[in-house]
């Protein structure tokens, strides 16, 4: 069984005035979501899914536009096995040694405990 995470780009702590001006012309045609900091309540979170269309220029984009403003990749794993290996897509590698950021990871066992 092959696990393919799912990966995202992700800016924290954006102000709402940081959020609009992103959400211009910058990411017109991209998916995206937004949410609240569960830190912060103040600030806003902006969530881009890492894929073959993700690119350096984008998301370089996005931090000149949020500057101050913190990141990470953030690598979502969800299985029925309660142990398992699984490599971080090497997209996610490329970028985040190009940009910086932390890798954060989330795994969901999905399996009913015996």
């Amino acid at each position: 069984m092959n696990i393919v995470p799912r990966s995202y780009f992700r800016m924290l702590n954006l102000s709402e005035d940081a959020l609009k001006s992103l959400e211009g012309e910058l990411l017109k045609g991209i998916r995206y979501r937004t949410g609240k900091n569960f830190k912060d309540k103040d600030k806003r979170v902006l969530t881009i899914p890492v894929d073959s269309s993700t690119t350096l220029g984008l998301l370089q984009a996005v931090l000149e536009g949020a500057a101050g403003s913190e990141h990470d990749f953030f690598v979502s794993i969800s299985s029925e096995k309660q142990s398992l290996v699984v490599e971080i897509p090497s997209l996610v590698l490329q970028l985040q040694s190009s940009i910086g950021g932390r890798i954060s990871f989330s795994y969901t066992c999905t399996s009913d405990p015996d």
